[in-house]
C-alpha cells in the first residue's frame, strides 16, 4: 500500500491534484448488506481528463464527524458519538479515510470521516 499510494502522489496522469501539503490521499467507502466498495483516490481540482483504466467522481458536500485515534477502532468511537449526542448517520453517504502518503498507518495516522443525515 505505501508505494502504490507514494507512485500516486507523483502520477502524472493525475492531472490537477490539490496541493495539500501533507501529501494525503482520500479512501471512500460504501458499506451495505450487498455491496462494499473501498477505493483509494487522489483530490484533484477538476476533472477534465480522466486517465485510462482510473474513475472520476465527486464526493457531494455535506457534514460529517471526524475523529483520529491512537489505538482501537475509529469508527465505533464515531458510531458511539453519533448515538450519544442525537445524531445519525447518511447511510448513503460515503465514509472517508485521509492518510498522510508516506506513513499510512491504520488507526494511528488515518482521519475517520462519517457523514451525517
Amino acid at each position: 500500500m505505501r508505494g502504490a499510494a507514494q507512485e500516486a502522489v507523483h502520477c502524472p496522469q493525475i492531472r490537477n491534484q490539490r496541493a495539500c501539503g501533507c501529501g494525503t490521499y482520500v479512501c471512500p467507502s460504501f458499506v451495505s448488506d450487498q455491496l462494499f466498495t473501498y477505493l483509494f483516490c487522489m483530490e484533484v481540482s477538476s476533472l477534465p481528463l480522466i486517465p485510462e483504466g482510473m474513475i472520476g467522481f465527486t464526493v457531494p458536500l455535506q457534514r460529517y464527524v471526524t475523529v483520529r485515534v491512537a489505538d482501537g477502532d475509529p469508527f465505533e468511537v464515531l458510531h458511539a458519538y453519533i448515538e450519544a449526542n442525537g445524531l445519525a448517520n447518511n447511510k448513503r453517504g460515503l465514509a472517508l479515510e485521509v492518510y498522510p502518503v508516506h506513513n499510512p498507518k491504520w488507526p494511528s495516522e488515518a482521519n475517520v470521516f462519517i457523514p451525517l443525515a
